[in-house]
């Protein structure tokens, strides 16, 4: 998925035989995302062909349907100064909305387990305080 919020599904073998294209990919614009992150496998549903400017064929559009499997399930996150969670990982979502920051302050770092997403929110449970802030281990 692109900052700019669309994305692209990498076809599969199968599924490019089936379609009368010669893309690899089908393009999936952001407000038909619904949730998926990079490298999830998704099913996809294709959107009605579409001509560009000049009449061309803008190629194969879709919108994902389901997700499959996610790639990511567990991430590392950093908490801010205000409390909010910074992921690591700069493919998820900006915004993490966690199920708790018990005992965690400014500048821990957090084990979480990944359970869904929206737009630009993750949601996530969290598994553990991974390094306090101000310990220096060996």
């Amino acid at each position: 998925m692109s900052r700019r919020g669309f994305g692209f599904v990498d076809l599969d073998k199968s599924c490019q035989d089936l379609l009368d294209y010669d893309k690899k990919s089908i393009l999936i614009p952001g407000q038909f995302i619904h949730g998926a992150l990079d490298g999830d496998t998704v099913g996809v549903s294709l959107l009605p062909p579409s001509k560009d400017f000049y009449g061309e064929d803008k190629g194969p559009a879709g919108r994902i349907v389901k997700i499959l499997e996610r790639k990511i399930k567990y991430f590392v996150a950093r908490v801010t100064d205000d409390y909010d969670l910074e992921p690591i990982n700069n493919k998820l979502p900006p915004y993490i909305c966690p199920d708790t920051m018990k005992d965690c302050r400014a500048g821990d770092y957090v084990k979480l387990q990944l359970t869904g997403s929206s737009e630009n929110v993750a949601f996530a449970k969290m598994i553990s305080r991974m390094v306090k802030a101000g310990v220096v281990s060996d």
